[in-house]
């Protein structure tokens, strides 16, 4: 026999009340997200082997798929992209972006796709010729595709010969953009060029090619920016040259209109009106001396003869001389006064000598003073000639240098137009030069070599990926039968569906089938009895301490057990409580009163002549129908052998009923009744006004949970004095 090693039963009454609170504190601690972590646990007890069978059926296709499948080989190389501020790149390079726009992650995912571009995938086909490897066009990438291959090679065999050019061509390009992948490592400026062929050689070959290609692709674009901005530089740099040349020669004509000539750096009328300015300030001192020098020898030559002859106002050679002559003459004519024998002839001689020399002074003068009118009058002349000038020059000045606030601005113009001209020039030079100089700020750090492994299929991963697939399927497996499965599950849900208390449960056990289909032998029936400490005794236990707390005192209880569906185990357990109280020391008798099915009495009354029937038709006295057995067995009343078909409701219903049940709790320590089930007609309904407490058996595995419910509610006076339910893994 098969027996289980626990039973769990909840008391009615106070156990009742506290457990809710704490199985709802037990739950509520095992629930993630609201998902029940116990019902998953036990809803992956209850299919184990359903799991078991998925998953190993998973990874035996796993491994045959590994076997049987192409393998690939992944070659893999590391490009760097150098944004860095290199002075050589910057030199040489026409990229005008800076470190912050060339980390930008647009700007990374925009170099990833120019690696995966079509132009790349072309430079790589016609390098390595792919468009003429058959292997590479035509070998399979997977195992479907093989398949396909051998299916489609019966009707038609693709080669290089019977496509054109044009398709072979695409078909390369696609099939190397496929199977190219290009990704950046994390945030850094390294990416992993990888591809992916059943040639561990040509997926190397072809890796590097990408990498060397989007290298040289760089390049080209760089010297094509180069070549399209040098015809571009030209023809901007020839209409710059004219527009300079035109403004130019705008300048010079303006200025040779208007007389803006200079030199150095000022007009020329600015300098004429500095000079005029300084002429007229000297010739103005020379009037103002001319007219002084003239004024005083006026004034002289009006006064006296002695004044006359010092003044140094009339100087010149001749008056310097005739002074001399008139200053000796002066001296002699002194000297002979003095003398004591003066000769008066020669005084008087030399006087009129000294006269005439007077007259001569007087006219040299005269005639001096006459000159120095003139000078006076030149000098003036001169002076308002000048005033003239400058009037004149102050006014050329002022026109000149409102022209020249125009000149100057045609100045700018035309200076703007040289230096963007020369700005044109410079850059046209350094595009020329930077032509001849291929640079790229990218480089392959690591090349690729050949794999030697193959990176698909990989085992390890196939079958773990495999075993999830099967866990997977199998959980959703597990789910649908557990929508399907109307039989209780655990003591929960019994609790939920009935609204009663779980007194234990009685594991399987290995019974052979009787005649009425149940399980149901002489051993089975005292195996409670055989083995006190097995959960099956250990949940009888509870029964009886259920009734126990609940019966009245000075009359023996009556205890029916009661399914609600046929063969769910009633007599059984009717049977081995009967034991069990009697091996207690208690006085009980068992009585068959399902008239239908009569399954104890077939088992252990058979050799019964009355009954149950005989006794409630009146026919049999009910001491001669209770058959004895030695202890330690109950009195047993069988059903009887009586045919009362349609009867049955009527018979257990009926006041000899009540009697005889009153009549066994008064000789017993408890009497224990086998009903029949609730589905099977109303015979248990009917007997409840002789019953003082129900036990609900129902069996796990086949009872249906809406059925059972139902069954409770057409029943009320039967589920109001149930005691609580034993769960039957029988």
């Amino acid at each position: 026999m098969a027996i289980g090693n626990e039973s769990s039963f909840i008391l009615p009454g106070r156990g009742a009340a506290a457990a809710p609170m704490t199985q709802e504190h037990s739950r509520e601690e095992r629930s993630f997200k609201g998902v029940d972590v116990d019902q998953v646990i036990a809803l992956g007890r209850r299919h184990l082997m359903l799991f078991v069978k998925f998953v190993a059926a998973a990874i035996v296709l796993a491994v045959i798929y590994s076997r049987v499948a192409v393998p690939l080989y992944t070659a893999q190389a590391s490009l760097f992209l150098d944004v860095s501020k290199n002075p050589i790149i910057l030199a040489y390079s026409d990229s005008q972006q800076t470190e912050e726009e060339a980390q930008t992650d647009g700007n990374m995912l925009s170099q990833i796709e120019l690696m995966r571009s079509r132009s790349v995938a072309i430079a790589v086909v016609e390098k390595l010729r792919l468009d003429s490897d058959s292997d590479f066009l035509f070998a399979p990438l997977s195992l479907s595709e093989a398949v396909a291959d051998q299916f489609t090679s019966l009707f038609s065999a693709a080669s290089i010969d019977t496509m054109e050019p044009a398709a072979r061509r695409e078909l390369a390009i696609t099939r190397l953009q496929d199977n190219a992948t290009v990704k950046r490592i994390a945030q850094s400026y390294i990416f992993d060029v990888r591809f992916t062929s059943p040639s561990p050689e040509l997926a190397a070959k072809i890796t590097n090619a990408v990498a060397e290609a989007y290298i040289q692709d760089r390049i080209d674009s760089i010297a094509e920016a180069h070549r399209n901005a040098n015809v571009w530089l030209s023809d901007r740099i020839k209409e710059l040259g004219r527009e300079t040349r035109d403004r130019d020669a705008e300048v010079e004509k303006f200025r040779r209109d208007n007389n803006l000539f200079q030199v150095g750096d000022r007009l020329v009328s600015d300098t004429r009106l500095e000079e005029v300015t300084t002429l007229l300030g000297k010739a103005h001192s020379d009037t103002v001396e001319a007219e002084a020098r003239y004024e005083h020898a006026r004034k002289t030559l009006a006064g006296d003869d002695a004044e006359l002859v010092v003044s140094d106002v009339f100087s010149n050679r001749i008056s310097t001389r005739l002074r001399f002559q008139y200053v000796d003459l002066s001296k002699r004519i002194s000297e002979l006064e003095r003398s004591a024998s003066p000769a008066r002839d020669l005084v008087a001689r030399l006087r009129l000598e000294l006269q005439d020399i007077e007259t001569q002074i007087r006219e040299e003068s005269a005639r001096i003073l006459k000159n120095y009118e003139y000078e006076w009058n030149v000098a003036r002349s001169r002076e308002d000639v000048l005033k003239a000038s400058l009037l004149e020059a102050s006014n050329a000045s002022s026109g000149d240098r409102e022209a020249l606030v125009k000149l100057h601005e045609l100045e700018r113009i035309a200076a703007s137009a040289r230096k963007l001209y020369e700005s044109y020039l410079e850059r046209f030079q350094q595009t020329a030069q930077q032509k001849t100089f291929d640079i790229t700020n990218a480089r392959v750090i690591t090349e690729a070599l050949a794999p030697e492994r193959p990176s698909f299929p990989r085992l390890q991963l196939v079958a773990f990926l495999a075993a999830i697939f099967g866990a997977t399927a199998a959980g959703i497996m597990a789910v649908y039968r557990e929508t399907r499965d109307v039989s209780f599950r655990d003591g929960a849900q019994v609790t939920e569906y009935t609204g009663l208390d779980i007194l234990g449960e009685i594991p399987p056990l290995e019974i052979p089938a009787g005649d009425s289909g149940e399980a149901l032998d002489t051993p089975a029936l005292a195996f409670a009895q055989r083995d006190p400490l097995s959960p099956v005794a250990e949940a009888l236990r509870a029964v009886k301490l259920a009734v126990d707390l609940r019966r009245k005192p000075g009359r023996a209880p009556v205890v029916a057990f009661v399914s609600t569906s046929p063969n769910e185990g009633t007599s059984l357990v009717a049977a081995n409580f009967s034991t069990l109280l009697v091996d207690q020391g208690y006085g009980c008798t068992l009585i068959d009163a399902d008239l239908r099915g009569r399954g104890l009495t077939r088992t252990i009354g058979y050799h019964a002549n009355e009954g149950l029937s005989e006794v409630l038709f009146g026919g049999a006295e009910y001491e001669r129908t209770v058959l004895s057995h030695r202890p330690p067995s109950p009195s047993f009343l069988p059903a009887g052998v009586r045919s009362v078909d349609g009867l049955w409701s009527h018979l257990l219903a009926s006041p000899a009923m009540a009697r005889l049940a009153s009549r066994a709790s008064d000789e017993n320590d408890y009497v224990v009744l086998d009903l029949p089930s609730l589905v099977s007609g109303v015979d248990a309904r009917s007997v409840a006004p002789a019953v003082d407490f129900f036990v609900l058996v129902i069996a796990k595995q086949t009872a249906a949970r809406d059925v059972v419910a139902d069954a409770l509610v057409r029943a009320p006076e039967i589920r109001d004095r149930c005691l609580g339910v034993l769960l039957n893994f029988a």
